[in-house]
């Protein structure tokens, strides 16, 4: 069954209508990877799921329970969903290692030796330990992005959003971000990542969705919607794409069950 159902999101600024009654159920314990042009709405999307912003309506299920609707407080526990927002936000008057310990002991309230010890078994998982006195400024964009996605899941979240995490990385950094994300689903973790890197796509998508102008036009099994689109503005958007063939995808499983199709 699905984890999270985001039912009839709509958000509007002005006149501008951002989210259009968007319905997508994301898949528990898989890589959801989010495509689709700049504009279409899948950073407000992901804010209004982390709780960032406030939603002009939506009825948001979690594993069937309704957890988020317009005008009600949140009834999901602090530290459910860990977002990374574009651009890899740290303070960076803070070390990495005083990063990672910062909400843990502010919304935990644990012990600093408790959340020092848990930070650097983080740290070291992430191959990071030697760079936990460093300040985040210091650090290479790959490791910086790292550092970021250590930072997120030291509340030990169900779900984790990345928005656009492909975006300013060479080949080789996104092939050790792929191996972090596949790590952290192998670990029980759900993803929902957007990008608009196609060929990532296609190597990691358990489950693909295509937003555009606020509304879910396709989503597939895997990367099948950017194999075989069935809509014509997938289609076109696809073709404009260069990194789609760069890499073969790799044969991995699916978890969860449901058929491709176009907007339910």
């Amino acid at each position: 069954p699905p984890m999270l159902l985001v039912k009839d999101v709509i958000k509007q600024y002005g006149r501008l209508r951002v989210l259009n009654g968007l319905t997508a159920e994301f898949r528990t314990g898989a890589i959801n990877v989010v495509l689709g042009p700049s504009g279409c709405g899948k950073t407000t999307l992901f804010n209004i799921i982390s709780g960032l912003e406030p939603m002009d309506y939506v009825a948001l299920f979690w594993d069937d329970k309704l957890v988020l609707e317009a005008g009600q407080p949140s009834r999901l526990e602090t530290g459910d969903i860990g977002y990374v927002l574009q651009g890899y936000s740290m303070f960076t008057h803070l070390t990495v290692l005083e990063n990672l310990m910062l909400a843990p002991r502010l919304v935990r309230n644990i012990s600093k030796a408790e959340a020092e010890a848990y930070a650097l078994s983080i740290l070291d998982r992430f191959n990071l330990v030697d760079k936990r006195n460093a300040y985040p400024t210091t650090l290479s964009g790959g490791q910086q992005q790292r550092a970021v996605i250590a930072r997120a899941i030291m509340m030990n979240p169900k779900l984790l959003i990345l928005d656009e995490p492909t975006n300013a990385l060479d080949p080789k950094l996104i092939s050790t971000l792929e191996q972090t994300l596949l790590q952290l689903v192998a670990d029980g973790l759900t993803l929902i990542v957007s990008t608009h890197h196609l060929g990532f796509a296609m190597r990691l998508a358990d489950y693909s969705y295509f937003l555009y102008r606020g509304e879910l036009l396709e989503w597939s099994r895997k990367a099948d919607l950017l194999l075989n689109p069935t809509n014509p503005i997938v289609q076109d958007y696809i073709q404009q794409d260069a990194h789609l063939h760069e890499i073969p995808r790799p044969p991995r499983t699916a978890h969860g069950d449901g058929d491709e199709g176009s907007r339910p």
